[in-house]
């Protein structure tokens, strides 16, 4: 919420650009474990690469 990718999905508004957002709980995060984090999130690299993988294949 008020995020970088907010402002990006603003900035394309009405267009045919397809805007996805991701982040982190908005828990205070002091002790962790930075990949276990983005796993926990659904931003690990590989969830990642599965939805852009996903999203080619809908495409092609």
């Amino acid at each position: 919420m008020g995020g970088y990718g907010k402002n990006i999905a603003s900035f394309y508004g009405n267009s045919n650009m397809k805007v996805q957002n991701y982040g982190i709980s908005k828990a205070f995060h002091t002790d962790f474990e930075a990949n276990k984090l983005l796993e926990e999130n659904g931003i690990s690299v590989k969830n990642l690469v599965n939805i852009i993988y996903k999203y080619l294949e809908c495409k092609v």
